[in-house]
């Protein structure tokens, strides 16, 4: 079994038990769970898990985890995106390996994980606490750029899997949506708005809003 936890980020005692129990006593190939974020810049805790619904179980398939968030499930898209809150067969993860040299690597690898499980377990629990931090953020300075364009390849990777799969794509649109104006925000700030990479995100932001798509 492999899991990944972020080297700034922490975890309960019972974390990894929680998953690996969960795991063997449904007899899956992945298990995601929820979080908390700790952002100590503000001095906040932000919890998602009320305690009344707690260590309640979702049993999925491959393709309904692939359409995650899905308003029908109480889990954030963080769950679905980030590699870490995961636990799977070590198996899962040697065929799918994340991409080299690409920023948000991440959601590509993670939505691959899915459609590559036979059974996927949504555990409500949030014992990983992912932490904020202000100072490591790869869309300033130097790594604009490539930022910007790696996360429209990433974006596009899973579009391709997910028609590949013959999984609707919208669930993530407004996540598409979110990212781009962002992105876009900090081109202009950067004063980069004669770069390829900002009239790309401006052709795709123009197609969204065409067709009302947005956050």
């Amino acid at each position: 079994m492999i899991a990944f936890i972020d080297s700034d980020d922490f975890v309960a005692e019972d974390y990894l038990l929680a998953l690996v129990t969960t795991l063997e006593d449904y007899q899956a190939n992945l298990v995601f769970s929820e979080f908390n974020i700790l952002d100590q810049q503000a001095g906040m805790f932000y919890f998602n898990v009320k305690p009344e619904v707690k260590g309640k179980v979702y049993e999925l398939t491959a393709k309904q985890a692939a359409t995650m968030p899905d308003e029908k499930l109480p889990f954030r898209h963080g769950c679905y995106v980030h590699p870490w809150g995961k636990l799977g067969k070590k198996e899962l993860y040697l065929q799918n390996p994340f991409i080299t040299n690409l920023y948000f690597e991440d959601g590509p690898n993670s939505l691959r994980t899915f459609l590559g499980a036979d059974k996927v377990v949504g555990l409500l629990v949030d014992n990983y606490t992912y932490r904020i931090n202000h100072s490591n953020n790869i869309t300033q300075g130097p790594k604009i750029l490539k930022g910007d364009m790696d996360i429209l390849t990433a974006f596009r990777y899973r579009a391709l899997d997910m028609l590949a799969a013959q999984v609707d794509p919208k669930s993530f649109l407004g996540e598409l949506h979110h990212n781009l104006t962002q992105d876009a925000y900090a081109l202009e700030q950067a004063k980069q708005t004669n770069s390829a990479e900002y009239r790309e995100i401006q052709w795709l932001l123009k197609l969204m809003n065409r067709n009302k798509v947005s956050e």
